[in-house]
């Protein structure tokens, strides 16, 4: 059976709703920063660098939120949440997991960190400020007429930017951009979200 480790809002959301959408056996094993599990040996056993989400499959052993999401999609691709290899729609669905990994996470990552922790100053708050707003700017556009971000049907590019939506950093910015609300909002409305992780 598939095992998935992980806790609270962090990436670990992403491949737990996968799960939930897929609608297939796992279980979770939730893991507590603060009582030290991060650096328990079983746990760095299986991740060597102690972070989660870490995702268990017999004895493949992943540990990238993002390669989780790829990978629950070809192993089940009877659920059509992700399109097969080698189709325009796949590249489309890819285009859009790299957009989001390398142009809009990384700027929420940086005000995060600093809203958090204190990390940076006010140079680099500006820049991740610009640097999000252009990266919005063009997710807000493919959305104005579109349900989700590879067209009509929903697939890992939606977990991923739904959860990035949700980040507490960014609750002022989503709430002033009406196409980016209402986008969160339908799609963590979905039985598969999950919102108990929210309450």
């Amino acid at each position: 059976m598939l095992v998935l480790y992980g806790g609270g809002r962090s990436r670990w959301v992403r491949p737990l709703w996968m799960l939930r959408e897929l609608d297939v056996p796992f279980r979770t094993v939730v893991v507590d920063r603060d009582a030290g599990d991060l650096d328990a040996p079983a746990f760095r056993a299986l991740n060597p660098v102690g972070k989660i989400p870490v995702l268990v499959d017999g004895d493949l052993v992943l540990a990238e939120s993002w390669a989780m999401l790829a990978y629950l999609g070809d192993k089940f691709p009877d659920r059509g949440l992700v399109p097969p290899p080698a189709t325009h729609e796949r590249a489309i669905h890819d285009q859009w997991m790299f957009y989001l990994a390398t142009e809009l996470e990384p700027p929420i990552w940086l005000l995060h960190r600093q809203t958090t922790f204190g990390e940076g100053g006010r140079e680099v708050r500006a820049l991740a400020e610009t640097n999000l707003a252009r990266a919005a700017a063009y997710v807000e556009e493919r959305l104005r007429d579109r349900a989700h971000l590879t067209g009509d049907a929903f697939g890992p590019p939606d977990i991923v930017l739904g959860h990035l939506l949700t980040w507490r950093v960014l609750a002022a910015f989503v709430e002033e951009r009406p196409t980016l609300r209402t986008y969160r909002d339908r799609v963590t409305s979905r039985p598969g979200f999950p919102s108990f992780l929210y309450a």
